[in-house]
């Protein structure tokens, strides 16, 4: 999320300040990168990044990166994935409006 931040920045569209609300009111979306990242590259420092925000949630401790999707984000009630889509969607209707 920060290099879409930066790029917002370095283009500074018309609607750069809308875009940069958008984008920066919903910052764990960066979770999924990082799920998708861990599996993709197997390594105690992707592990290590994921672990770090388990306190996050209700969870319980992974073996493979993908089972972090199905941890509950207590805020919302919902299933990692399912919530972070919906910051997803939440943000791009912000820049769209």
């Amino acid at each position: 999320m920060a290099k879409l931040v930066q790029i917002i920045a370095a283009l500074g569209p018309a609607n750069s300040a809308q875009l940069l609300t958008a984008f920066g009111t919903v910052p764990r979306i960066a979770h999924i990168q990082t799920i998708r990242n861990a599996t993709a590259h197997r390594n105690t420092q992707a592990m290590t990044a994921i672990s770090s925000w388990q306190a996050s949630y209700i969870a319980q401790r992974v073996r493979h990166p993908l089972e972090a999707l199905f941890w509950t984000d207590p805020s919302v009630g919902k299933y990692l994935v399912l919530a972070r889509m919906e910051d997803m969607s939440q943000a791009a209707y912000i820049a769209s409006c």
